[in-house]
C-alpha cells in the first residue's frame, strides 16, 4: 500500500515531467513559428510578419529554457509553496507566449500609436504594398520616414529639402526610390553644381492632415532643411473628422491604431496580440459608424462647396489654421516653403469641382506663399482641351469624358489620387523647375 508521502512524490514527479514536456512543445513551436520556417507557408507575405515571428521565436526559445530550468528546480525542491510559485510563474510565461503567438498570427501594422498625431510610421520597418501593387517594398527608416537612412546632422555644403504630406507624398503603392522626393534628389545629384550632397526628406505619412503635418514639421526642423514643401490633397479636409476623436471621429481606421489617452492602454491595445484581437472585433462595430461619417465628409461634396459652407466650415477652419502655422514656422526659420496641391482625378477638367484649389491658392497668395497646382499640370499632360470641349458641348458627362482618357489617366495615377512612378516623376520634375528659380544647381 502506497503511503501519502509516496503518493505526493509521485504527483510531484508527474508535474515536473509535465513541465518538461511543456518546455519541449514550446521549444518545437519556436522551430516552426519563426521568420525562416515562415517563408515556406507565408511565402512573399512573410515580410509583413518578419518582426512578429522573430519576436515569437525569441520568446519561445527563452520561455522553453526558463521552463526547463524551473522544472529542474521544481524536481529538487519539494515544497507546496514552491509548487504554487512555479505553477504561477509557468502560467504567466504561457500567457505572455500566447500573446506573442496571437501577434505572430495577426501581425503589427505599419504604424504605431502617437499621443499628438494618433499614429506615425513604425521606425525601421519593412512591409509590402500587396499584390495589387506588385508586392513593392515599403521601407521605413529610423526616423519614421518612407525614405533611406541619413545622418541627423546636416553635412557641409549639403542641400536639404523637407517634404511633408499624406499618402501621396509618402508614396502610396510605390517604393521609396520611386517617390517624387527621391526622384527629385536624383535629379539634383545629376545637376550637382556647387553642392556636395543632396537630401530630400520624405516625411509624408498616410492619412495625415495639416494639424499632424504641423506637429511633424516642428519635430523635423532638427534636420535643418533649406526648403519645405507641403503636399495637400482633399482628404486632408475630411479624414480627421472621420478618424480622429478630437474632431468627432471614431478613433480608428485602416491604420489599425486605436486612439486612447492612456499610454499604457494604448500599448495593450495596439502592440499586444490580445489587444490586436480586441481591435479586430471592435472594428466591425466601428465600420458602420465610419461609413456614415465618410458619407457626411465626402471629398466630392467638399470639392463643390465654398469655404463658408456651414457643412464644411469647421473642416476649412482647421486646415487653414494649421496651414497658417506651417507658413509662419517656415517664415520664422527663414526657410522657403511651397504648397503642392494634388488633385483627385474626378476634379480634372471639371471647374465645378476645383473650389478647394481656388481656396488654397487665394489663401496662400494672401500669405505670400508659392503654390504649384498639379491640377493644371496633369490636365495639360492627359487631356487635349479641344477634343474634350467637343464631347462636353454635346452633353457627355465628366465620367464619360474621363472614360475616353482612362489609359492616359492610368499612366500617371494608380487610383483617384495616388501617383504611378511616372506621376511621381512629373511632380519631381515640376518641383525641380520651381527650385531652380531660387537655387543654382546646374553644372
Amino acid at each position: 500500500m502506497k503511503t501519502k508521502a509516496s503518493m505526493e512524490s509521485y504527483s510531484h514527479q508527474n508535474i515536473a515531467s509535465m513541465f518538461i514536456a511543456l518546455g519541449i512543445v514550446v521549444f518545437l513551436s519556436g522551430l516552426i513559428i519563426n521568420p525562416w520556417a515562415g517563408k515556406l507557408y507565408r511565402r512573399s507575405n512573410m515580410i509583413n510578419y518578419y518582426d512578429v515571428m522573430l519576436s515569437y521565436f525569441i520568446w519561445a526559445i527563452v520561455t522553453s529554457i526558463l521552463i526547463f530550468g524551473t522544472s529542474l528546480i521544481f524536481r529538487s525542491v519539494r515544497s507546496k509553496r514552491i509548487e504554487n510559485i512555479t505553477v504561477l510563474f509557468m502560467t504567466c510565461m504561457l500567457i505572455a507566449l500566447s500573446d506573442r503567438l496571437l501577434l505572430a498570427k495577426l501581425g503589427l501594422p505599419l504604424w504605431v500609436a502617437d499621443v499628438e498625431n494618433h499614429y506615425r510610421h513604425r521606425p525601421n520597418t519593412i512591409r509590402l504594398w500587396g499584390s495589387y501593387y506588385n508586392n513593392k517594398l515599403i521601407r521605413i527608416n529610423k526616423y519614421g520616414h518612407h525614405d533611406n537612412d541619413f545622418p541627423l546632422k546636416k553635412g557641409d555644403n549639403e542641400f536639404r529639402g523637407l517634404i511633408i504630406g499624406d499618402s501621396i507624398t509618402m508614396g502610396h503603392g510605390v517604393t521609396y526610390e520611386e517617390t517624387f522626393s527621391n526622384q527629385l534628389e536624383n535629379i539634383l545629384r545629376e545637376k550637382n553644381g556647387y553642392r556636395r550632397s543632396y537630401q530630400i526628406i520624405n516625411a509624408g505619412v498616410q492619412g495625415y492632415s495639416t494639424f499632424q503635418e504641423y506637429n511633424l514639421l516642428m519635430e523635423s526642423l532638427v534636420f535643418k532643411p533649406d526648403f519645405i514643401a507641403i503636399g495637400f490633397c482633399m482628404n486632408d479636409l475630411t479624414e480627421p473628422f472621420v478618424v480622429d476623436k478630437r474632431f468627432g471621429g471614431v478613433g480608428s481606421d485602416y491604420h489599425g491604431i486605436t486612439q486612447v489617452s492612456s499610454l499604457f492602454v494604448s500599448y495593450i491595445l495596439n502592440e499586444t496580440g490580445y489587444g490586436r484581437l480586441i481591435q479586430k472585433f471592435q472594428s466591425r462595430d466601428k465600420s458602420v459608424e465610419m461609413e456614415k461619417r465618410w458619407e457626411v465628409h465626402s471629398v466630392v461634396k467638399i470639392a463643390q462647396s465654398s469655404v463658408d459652407d456651414p457643412k464644411f466650415s469647421e473642416n476649412w477652419k482647421s486646415v487653414l489654421f494649421y496651414l497658417d502655422k506651417i507658413y509662419d514656422t517656415a517664415r520664422n526659420q527663414d526657410t522657403k516653403i511651397v504648397l503642392l496641391i494634388f488633385p483627385h482625378t474626378f476634379q480634372l477638367m471639371n471647374d465645378d469641382l476645383q473650389e478647394p484649389q481656388r481656396i488654397l491658392i487665394n489663401h496662400a497668395k494672401s500669405k505670400n506663399i508659392d503654390v504649384i497646382d498639379f491640377t493644371n499640370v496633369f490636365e495639360k499632360l492627359i487631356f487635349n482641351e479641344g477634343i474634350v470641349k467637343l464631347p462636353a458641348e454635346n452633353g457627355f458627362s465628366s465620367d464619360e469624358i474621363h472614360g475616353l482618357y482612362q489609359e492616359r489617366i492610368s499612366t500617371y495615377f494608380l487610383d483617384e489620387d495616388h501617383y504611378t512612378v511616372e506621376g511621381h516623376r512629373i511632380v519631381a520634375s515640376q518641383l525641380y523647375t520651381y527650385l531652380s528659380s531660387y537655387y543654382s544647381f546646374e553644372r
